[in-house]
């Protein structure tokens, strides 16, 4: 799908993401679990379960429609796909220490304490002031954040407001 249709009102309202966990994998099986694999070993009373839980799901949807799932880890993983591990990371640890408020802070300062952190980025020449910035404002968006950027006096500053605190005024 495009991207521009993917970031479209009418996409997002149709949209329901999930989060799935890691539970199995190649070491821990549903056969490790039940002695059965999914599916394939079960016999007519499993399926009748099956059934039975499929219906339970169906009746609930039309008793109470989509109930929305909590989601945690979503705007990370959103974060670390459009991005880039390093900058996932450094969102956690330092983007998220500042005050988002509305406070400016010099984005050359940041994007230096970046490389600091991360020095390899030093050497890619898609490695841009311009690309960081683009990064900086994903992270406000995922995160519900206001971004803001400004020039004054030669200098590039950036300020995050949260965007509850944004409607209020």
């Amino acid at each position: 799908m495009a991207r521009s249709l993917r970031n479209s009102h009418s996409y997002k309202r149709r949209k329901i993401e999930i989060e799935f966990s890691q539970h199995y994998n190649g070491q821990h099986t549903p056969f490790d679990e039940f002695g059965k694999t999914l599916y394939d070993d079960w016999d007519k009373e499993q399926w009748l379960y099956f059934d039975i839980f499929m219906i339970n799901c169906v009746q609930s949807f039309l008793k109470h429609g989509i109930i929305e799932p909590t989601i945690k880890n979503i705007p990370l993983r959103k974060l670390r796909q459009e991005t880039s591990e390093e900058f996932a990371k450094f969102a956690q640890l330092k983007l998220s220490l500042l005050e988002k408020n509305g406070k400016e802070y010099p984005l050359k300062k940041i994007l230096l304490k970046f490389v600091e952190d991360y020095p390899h980025f030093e050497n890619y020449k898609w490695f841009t002031q311009n690309k960081f910035n683009k990064w900086l404002k994903y992270y406000g968006t995922l995160f519900n954040y206001s971004v803001q950027f400004r020039f004054s006096n030669n200098i590039n500053y950036i300020s995050f407001t949260n965007v509850e605190d944004n409607s209020t005024t």
